[in-house]
């Protein structure tokens, strides 16, 4: 297991997937369908976990994979679990062939940072100096 690949484990009723970044850390969708980053074991949940093979359709590098995936946590817009990660790899979510429904810039945002989601340092600057973040 590399950092770019997809992962996935069989659970009871679905297989769930997700991008490896590294330091056994896991960037996928939770079951609000929100992206976020929780470790391998909690991705896992006792499960064995497989890596997806994608041979010729992979677009782009694993680096870029990595970001791509990292630059879409605290955001939704996937339907089903496994297509955030083949979005991820490939470019096309399999059913739109597309981007997800809701991106950085479906929301408008002037800047990135407008966008990430923030920090525990923002949080604590914020109530520091009277700011709502």
């Amino acid at each position: 297991m590399k950092a770019g690949d997809e992962i996935y484990v069989e659970r009871e009723r679905y297989t769930h997937h997700g991008i490896y970044v590294h330091d056994k850390q896991v960037i996928h969708t939770d079951t609000r369908a929100t992206i976020n980053c929780t470790t391998l074991e909690q991705f896992a949940e006792g499960a064995q976990v497989q890596v997806q093979q994608y041979g010729e359709a992979r677009r782009f590098e694993p680096d870029e994979v990595v970001e791509r995936a990292k630059r879409q946590i605290g955001l939704g817009g996937f339907t089903r679990v496994e297509r955030f990660p083949m979005w991820c790899i490939t470019g096309s979510d399999a059913q739109a062939g597309e981007a997800p429904t809701q991106t950085r810039e479906s929301l408008r945002c002037r800047r990135l940072e407008e966008c990430l989601p923030p920090t525990d340092a923002d949080l604590l600057l914020g109530s520091m100096v009277g700011l709502a973040v």
